[in-house]
């Protein structure tokens, strides 16, 4: 498995905020971050693409919603919902929700036959009189 520097992510950092017209951001974080002095900046920067921070966390998103999907036992959970950085997300295994629904239905049904035959009885009727 690959793995990432200190210095690696604060150049991708200083290429975002770059990027991203964040000028003097770049300028101060670049100063702290002492870039000009790193391995990365002066041998390796030139041959690293406009957006690859945000590429980078694109592909994190991708692995992590992958690996959200599955359950232990390798099932699919469904979901509707896009998934975020920021907001927590919540998926179903394939068929739960379908089962759910039939259970519930099943139940509504049962109590409006319960319902339906008190009625018949006189006992509950709105009826004019």
């Amino acid at each position: 498995m690959g793995t990432i520097s200190s210095e690696e992510i604060n150049y991708l950092v200083y290429r975002y905020l770059q990027e991203s017209g964040f000028v003097h951001s770049a300028f101060t974080f670049a100063y702290e971050s002492l870039i000009s002095k790193s391995v990365v900046a002066t041998q390796q920067g030139a041959d690293v693409p406009p957006g690859t921070l945000v590429a980078f966390l694109q592909k994190g998103l991708q692995l992590v919603e992958m690996e959200h999907r599955l359950d232990d036992n390798g099932a699919e959970r469904v979901g509707d919902e896009e998934f975020s950085l920021l907001t927590p997300h919540i998926c179903q295994v394939a068929g739960a929700s379908s089962l759910v629904d039939k259970e519930h239905g099943a139940a509504e049904a049962q109590r409006a036959g319960v319902a339906k035959q008190n009625g018949s009885k006189g006992g509950g009727g709105s009826g004019k009189g």
